[in-house]
């Protein structure tokens, strides 16, 4: 029977789950999440199903020191409400369970089974149910709004009561999309009848809205709180939306850089003083694998044809409005990006990036390598990142975005005095039956 990789990465981490003790758990969930990574969303979501299909969820059952599923189970749910893409992986892990989960069935008791288990707490317990609104079972679905129904409403009281809210915390110190969250639903779905629907009287709402505007004042609000909190019109500063980069979500946090340094256009990276300059301006202190691909993404697919970019001058806290002219007169000079000098300014303002994981990040909708150009510039960029010989095996697994992928291929194919597949590790082809045997230095030939 043949299996691709992700086939086999996805039936590797069954058997891993499945097979948890206290001898191989740190070993095995290392090797699990290394597959995790490989394979992204499929190998994230299959992860959640097993866990979820392993623990016993039933009533009387307690996820004890030797329950090793749930215990892993416990940490992935600790970190899962803050990812983009919670809501698609909670509801797909508990409404498709694999069969032999028994205890894990839509009931009256299945929120509180959850909560128990997993050892959520209230907040927890009333965001996975808000997520679960959102399953394909109607009997999730119903259930889950009944739950946030009976529940939202008793939590909403301990935070604008003084008394209760001492005992459980202030609001500052729940997560920002968890806020969100709360936020969300109780606006928009309980906007016009919302002690019907959310079980929160419009009073409640009014009082919990103000209390929030007092934990959270203008001066210091996260900007994707804002639109829910302060409805007025009002100009958000540069300033203020770089610096909550963190608060908002993964994916669209991971594509802002890129945006910034397009915007700038190619003068941005003139020098390796500019270009540190730039990003630390930008914040370069939270730069990820993933949003430096997509910028290498963007500097291939841009490499002619921008127009003058925003100069630095235009950035908070920069001091440059003194050499302002010279700045434009130079960035005027530059027809494409000095990739070269973006790859040594970030190995020096962020040495723990690994580009083995820029390299997998390249992965993302939107990446393609549209001519030889830009298959020279992602090519000196990663050499220059990873200081050893490219890992081909990339170009060869299963990617989620085929065309890009097929695309970077197309182009080694077509170009191979930029790109030769030959120059890396390889099983031949026994050609030593043809009659007319290949030329050894045809590097077109060789390419196949």
């Amino acid at each position: 029977m043949n299996l691709d990789s992700l086939s086999l990465a996805l039936s590797q981490i069954s058997y891993l789950v499945g097979n948890l003790n206290k001898k191989n758990y740190k070993s095995s969930v290392t090797e699990i999440y290394n597959l995790v990574q490989q394979h992204s969303l499929e190998g994230e979501r299959h992860l959640l199903r097993c866990l979820f299909s392993h623990v016993d969820f039933s009533t009387d059952g307690k996820s004890g020191t030797k329950d090793f599923q749930a215990q892993l189970l416990i940490q992935e749910c600790t970190a899962l409400v803050s990812k983009s893409n919670f809501i698609t992986l909670i509801c797909f892990a508990v409404g498709h369970p694999l069969h032999y989960q028994k205890t894990l069935k839509p009931s009256p008791q299945l929120f509180p089974q959850i909560g128990k288990t997993l050892k959520l707490s209230r907040v927890q317990e009333l965001v996975f149910a808000l997520a679960l609104r959102h399953s394909d079972l109607q009997e999730v679905q119903t259930l889950a709004t009944q739950f946030v129904k009976q529940k939202l409403p008793d939590l909403i009281r301990t935070y604008i009561d003084p008394d209760l809210s001492q005992e459980v915390g202030g609001l500052a110190d729940i997560s920002i999309e968890v806020l969100h969250s709360l936020l969300t639903y109780l606006l928009q779905v309980g906007k016009d009848k919302s002690s019907t629907v959310t079980g929160v009287s419009t009073a409640q709402r009014n009082t919990f809205l103000a209390t929030l505007r007092k934990e959270f004042p203008r001066d210091r609000l996260p900007v994707v709180l804002a639109p829910l909190l302060y409805s007025t019109n009002e100009d958000i500063t540069m300033e203020r939306l770089l610096s909550d980069s963190l608060n908002v979500p993964k994916g669209v946090n991971e594509s802002i850089l890129a945006d910034a340094l397009q915007e700038m256009g190619y003068g941005c990276c003139t020098s390796m003083e500019e270009c540190r300059k730039t990003l630390m301006q930008l914040g370069v202190q939270h730069l990820n694998p993933n949003s430096i691909a997509m910028v290498l993404g963007m500097m291939a697919q841009t490499h002619t044809g921008l127009t003058e970019g925003m100069n630095l001058q235009l950035l908070p806290g920069s001091n440059t409005w003194n050499d302002g002219k010279d700045k434009s007169e130079q960035s005027k000079q530059v027809t494409t990006w000095n990739i070269e000098m973006f790859v040594e300014a970030v190995r020096d303002l962020a040495p723990h990036i690994n580009f083995h994981d820029v390299i997998n990040g390249l992965d993302y909708p939107g990446f393609i390598v549209k001519d030889v150009q830009c298959l020279r510039l992602l090519k000196v960029a990663l050499l220059r990142g990873l200081q050893e010989m490219f890992p081909i095996e990339v170009l060869y697994r299963v990617w989620k975005n085929t065309e890009g992928q097929l695309s970077w291929i197309q182009q080694i194919l077509t170009n191979p005095d930029v790109f030769c597949f030959a120059d890396y590790p390889f099983h031949g082809v026994v050609v030593e039956i043809l009659k007319a045997l290949p030329e050894e230095d045809n590097r077109e030939i060789a390419n196949w």
